[in-house]
C-alpha cells in the first residue's frame, strides 16, 4: 500500500507538471484507448471462443457419418480418400484447423487429414488429448478394430490465434496514434489558441493594456471568459479612478462651517425597531368619523393609504396565522411576493415591506427561509448589538476626522431581502454582501468624500464594491456614495454617504418612493382588497374588526 501511494503520488506530480494541453490529450487518449481497448479485447475473446464452439458443433454433427464411411471402406486408401473428401467440403467451410488422424488396433497411424503428419513432419505430442477419440470397427484396421482421433487445438489453430492477436495489437496501436493526432489537432486550434491568447492577454493586462481581451476568439466559453476578464479589468481601472478622484476630493474640498440643514432620526421616521406603527394608524384613521361615515376610499389620497395599510395588515395577518399549506393562502402569499412587498415599499413602511416578505416566502419556500435564516444567525449571536458596534466605531472615525454628521442609519437585511438577491444574482447567501448596511448622512458634498476617507482608514474596503453616484449620478438624478468594508468581526457591510439633500430626492416626496407613485398603486391596492375579500382574507377578518389587527 504506501509503494502504490508514492506511485500516485508521483503520477500526480509528472501531471501537475505538464501543460494543460498536454494533459488534456494524455488522458482523454488513455481513457479512449482503455475504453476501446477493453471492448475489442473482449470481442477477440468471443470471437475465438465462437469458432472454436463452431468446430465442435460441426463435428459433433458429421462425425457420426464419417466413422460410418470408414468403416464400410474396402482398404485404407478408401480410408484415407474419404476422410480427405470430408476434410474439404466439410471442415473448410469454417476455415478449420481440425485434424483427423486414423489409427489402427496396434496404435499406428495409417491415415490423416493432414499430410505433414503421415509424413512425421509434424508429430503429435505424446501428452497431447483430442477433442474426440470415435471407435471405428472395420477389417482394415484389424480384428479389434481402432479409432478416430479429433484434434481441434492443432499447430495451425494456435498460428491463427496469434495473428489475431498480432492484428488486435496493430489495430490498438493505429487506434492510439490516430486518438492522440486528433486530439492535438483538436487542442491546438480549440484549447491552446485561445487559451494562449487569454494568457497573453492577462499578461498584457498586468501591465495596463485592458482593451487586448475583449475580441476573445473560439468557443462562446472562451469569448465569455475573456469578456468577463476584460470587464473584471475595466471595472477596477473604474473603480481606482473614482477611488483616487473621491481622494482627491477628500483632501481638497474644506469642511463646511455648520450644518446645511438636519433631517429627522430614524427612530422618528419609521419607528424603533420591531415596531409596527402602520396597525395603529391604520386602526385609528378607520375608526376616525370619516371612516365610519362610509367615505368612499378612492376621494382622497389619504384615505387610499388608510385602506392600503388595512389590507396589507390583513394580508401579514393571515399569512402569519394559517396553514402554509392550504392552496388559498399560498395563492395569497404569492400576489403579496409579487405585488404587496412593493406596495409597502413604496409606501415608504420597511418594517411592514420586511415581514410581508418573510411571510410570503416561509409560505411559498419554507426550505429557502429555513437555510437563509440559519446562515443569518451564524453571522453574528446579535445583529443589534452587531449594528451598534459598528455604528460606535463608525461615528468614532468620523469624529476623527472631523466630519459632522448629521444622522446614521442603520438596518440589516431581512432573510426574504437576501433570499431575492440570491436568486437575483444567482449567488450564495454568504456572497451578499449588503446584509448589514449603514446610511451616513453628512452636511455636504464635501463631507461626503472626507467621510469615505476616513471610513476607508478605518475599515478594510472592498475595491470591487466602490460607486460615485455623486461624481456620476444615476440616470434618475440620484446621487451617493456606496462602499462595502469589513471589519475586524464580522461579514461584509454596506454604507451609503450622502448629503440631506440627496436623502430627500432618493427617499423623500421627489424621489424613488414618490407619493404620486403611491397613490397610483394605492387605488390597485383597493381594488385588489375587493377582489380579496371575497375569499378567505375577507372570511377570516371581516369588515368591522380593526381592533384584531397584529
Amino acid at each position: 500500500m504506501p509503494q502504490t501511494r508514492e506511485r500516485l503520488t508521483a503520477v500526480r506530480r509528472f501531471l501537475d507538471r505538464l501543460p494543460l494541453v498536454a494533459r488534456v490529450t494524455l488522458v482523454t487518449a488513455i481513457t479512449v484507448t482503455s475504453v476501446v481497448g477493453a471492448f475489442s479485447l473482449i470481442q477477440l475473446y468471443r470471437s475465438i471462443d465462437n469458432d472454436r464452439g463452431d468446430r465442435r458443433r460441426l463435428l459433433d454433427e458429421f462425425m457420426g457419418s464419417l466413422v460410418g464411411d470408414i468403416e464400410s471402406s474396402a482398404d485404407l486408401a478408401t480410408a484415407q480418400s474419404r476422410i480427405d473428401r470430408f476434410s474439404e467440403q466439410v471442415l473448410n467451410r469454417t476455415r478449420s484447423t481440425v485434424r483427423l488422424d486414423l489409427v489402427d488396433g496396434l496404435g499406428e497411424l495409417v491415415a490423416s487429414s493432414d499430410p505433414e503428419v503421415l509424413l512425421q513432419f509434424d508429430p503429435v505430442p505424446s501428452t497431447a488429448v483430442p477433442y474426440a477419440l470415435l471407435p471405428v470397427f472395420s477389417s482394415v484396421l484389424g480384428p479389434t478394430g481402432g479409432s478416430l482421433a479429433v484434434w481441434i487445438d492443432a499447430p495451425s489453430l494456435a498460428d491463427e490465434v496469434k495473428r489475431r492477436w498480432r492484428s488486435w495489437f496493430v489495430e490498438m496501436a493505429l487506434l492510439v496514434l490516430s486518438v492522440v493526432g486528433s486530439l492535438v489537432v483538436a487542442n491546438h486550434f480549440l484549447v491552446a489558441r485561445p487559451l494562449n491568447r487569454l494568457q497573453e492577454g492577462v499578461r498584457q493586462m498586468g501591465h495596463g493594456y485592458l482593451g487586448v481581451l475583449r475580441d476573445v476568439e473560439g468557443a462562446p466559453e472562451w469569448r465569455f471568459l475573456g469578456h468577463e476578464i476584460w470587464r473584471l479589468g475595466s471595472d477596477l481601472e473604474q473603480t481606482v479612478r473614482r477611488l483616487v478622484d473621491a481622494q482627491r476630493r477628500a483632501l481638497h474640498v474644506p469642511p463646511p462651517d455648520g450644518l446645511a440643514c438636519a433631517l429627522p432620526r430614524r427612530d422618528e421616521i419609521v419607528g424603533p425597531a420591531g415596531a409596527v406603527p402602520f396597525v395603529a394608524s391604520a386602526v385609528e384613521a378607520a375608526r376616525a368619523p370619516g371612516a365610519q361615515a362610509g367615505v368612499d376610499p378612492a376621494a382622497s389620497g389619504e384615505s387610499d393609504a388608510v385602506m392600503a395599510r388595512i389590507y396589507l395588515a390583513y394580508k401579514l395577518r393571515l399569512l402569519e396565522s394559517q396553514n402554509p399549506d392550504d392552496p388559498e393562502v399560498v395563492e395569497h402569499a404569492r400576489v403579496t411576493w409579487e405585488q404587496d412587498v412593493l406596495m409597502a415599499e413604496r409606501m415608504g413602511d420597511l418594517g411592514l415591506r420586511s415581514r410581508l416578505d418573510d411571510a410570503a416566502l416561509r409560505v411559498l419556500n419554507h426550505d429557502a427561509w429555513d437555510r437563509v435564516s440559519k446562515y443569518l444567525s451564524s453571522i453574528t449571536d446579535s445583529p443589534p448589538a452587531w449594528l451598534g458596534l459598528r455604528e460606535a466605531e463608525i461615528r468614532d472615525a468620523l469624529g476623527a476626522a472631523e466630519v459632522s454628521i448629521v444622522d446614521v442609519q442603520r438596518r440589516a437585511k431581512h432573510v426574504a431581502g437576501i433570499w431575492r438577491k440570491m436568486q437575483a444574482l444567482d449567488i450564495g447567501a454568504d456572497q451578499v454582501q449588503d446584509v448589514f448596511g449603514f446610511r451616513i448622512i453628512v452636511p455636504g458634498t464635501g463631507d461626503c468624500y472626507r467621510a469615505l476617507e476616513a471610513l476607508h482608514r478605518r475599515f478594510e474596503p472592498q475595491l470591487l464594491s466602490f460607486k460615485d453616484y455623486i461624481a456620476r449620478p444615476k440616470p434618475n438624478g440620484y446621487q451617493s456614495l456606496h462602499t462595502h468594508l469589513r471589519a475586524s468581526e464580522g461579514p461584509v457591510f454596506e454604507v451609503q454617504i450622502r448629503t440631506p439633500e440627496m436623502h430627500e430626492l432618493a427617499e423623500g416626496s421627489d424621489g424613488d418612493a414618490a407619493h404620486w407613485r403611491y397613490k397610483k398603486a394605492g387605488r390597485g391596492a383597493t381594488r385588489a382588497m375587493a377582489d380579496a375579500g371575497r375569499g378567505l382574507l375577507g372570511r377570516l377578518f371581516p369588515r368591522g374588526t380593526h381592533g384584531t389587527l397584529p
